[in-house]
């Protein structure tokens, strides 16, 4: 579940270096057969792109310059995901 999302999270952020820190951790982890589990608000707050709508950057790579239309458009792109 967590490689998963962060798989999602990086079609929204491609850039984001801590994503992508994260994804290599949850896979290697995955690998090791060792939890991903749990992550802390901090974590969240770096990687989770539902958790970072405010923010005027992530706002303008999903194309909208309002929090809830951003929120909207990532949920919608998460719906229809299929990774």
């Amino acid at each position: 579940y967590t490689v998963k999302n962060l798989l999602f999270a990086l079609t929204v952020e491609p850039s984001n270096v801590k994503l992508q820190q994260k994804l290599a951790w949850a896979q290697n982890q995955r690998q090791a057969g060792l939890p991903t589990i749990p992550s802390t608000i901090e974590e969240e707050l770096e990687t989770n792109p539902f958790m970072r709508v405010d923010l005027p950057e992530l706002q303008k790579l999903v194309g909208f310059n309002d929090p809830i239309e951003a929120l909207r458009e990532i949920r919608k792109r998460k719906d229809n995901w299929r990774g």
